[in-house]
């Protein structure tokens, strides 16, 4: 068991979707400490710029923070898939197999750099990734492959939107989210007409066909099977006379 997570603890990622320059660890320390938690304007601003306060580079070693050394500089901490005890990482800290001890690590993803105007403003896309694997390296490994998934998604398109459907009116409503055995996908019809509620993967294909009938306007509660579902994420999509409904969600495993 891992400390209070179970045999086989879950992984929790982040996927900056629209674009990153690079991902910086620093440690719980002393703010006086270049690789601690920043104390002051310049330091956080070393940071976004991928360095420690003292000016040192991210380096292939260690956790970053690796002052006068040879190792190859690198705007990525911790590549290394870590199911493999590959190095880069937490289990191959030196590529020599050594594992770091547990602590309080903290991290700073950093947006590609852009232009931002007087009163203008900047959208980042940013995903929040959940996965459980058979073991704690095996969520990661699990994680990196749903990061994978949704980024294609992203990339084509097709994540917000399964693809050729109109833009969305109003967000539906789906609980529990994450799923496990069933849903219940509420919405609201502002006329009566012909509806369908359908259900999407991340990459745009209809995986489930639930409902396809006339309803009447007003608050409408749909209870969707998702036992038969692979774990991951999906689309709920309404589509109406009067436009179309959508929502994400996700099926635990």
């Amino acid at each position: 068991a891992e400390l209070g997570y179970g045999a086989r603890p879950p992984a929790l990622g982040m996927d900056m979707l629209s674009g990153a320059e690079g991902m910086l660890y620093f440690e719980n320390i002393s703010p006086n400490s270049p690789a601690g938690n920043p104390d002051d304007g310049r330091h956080a601003y070393a940071y976004l710029n991928l360095q420690y306060a003292d000016g040192t580079p991210i380096t292939q070693q260690g956790f970053g923070y690796n002052p006068d050394s040879s190792a190859p500089p690198t705007n990525w901490a911790w590549p290394g898939a870590p199911e493999a005890g590959a190095f880069w990482s937490e289990f191959d800290a030196d590529d020599q197999g050594t594992a770091r001890e547990p602590f309080d690590r903290r991290f700073l993803l950093v947006a590609e750099p852009f232009e931002l105007g007087p009163g203008a403003t900047h959208t980042v896309d940013l995903a929040i990734l959940w996965a459980r694997g058979t073991s704690n390296t095996n969520s990661v490994a699990e994680l990196r492959s749903y990061s994978d998934r949704v980024q294609a998604a992203y990339d084509a398109g097709q994540l917000f939107a399964p693809a050729g459907l109109p833009t969305s009116l109003t967000p539906l409503e789906i609980y529990p989210n994450p799923a496990r055995d069933e849903v219940t996908v509420a919405y609201r019809l502002p006329a009566n007409g012909a509806t369908a509620l359908a259900i999407y993967d991340i990459l745009g294909r209809e995986v489930a066909r639930v409902d396809n009938r006339r309803q009447a306007a007003g608050l409408q509660r749909v209870r969707v099977r998702t036992d038969r579902l692979a774990g991951g994420a999906y689309v709920a999509v309404v589509t109406s006379e009067s436009g179309r409904q959508s929502q994400l969600f996700v099926v635990a495993e």
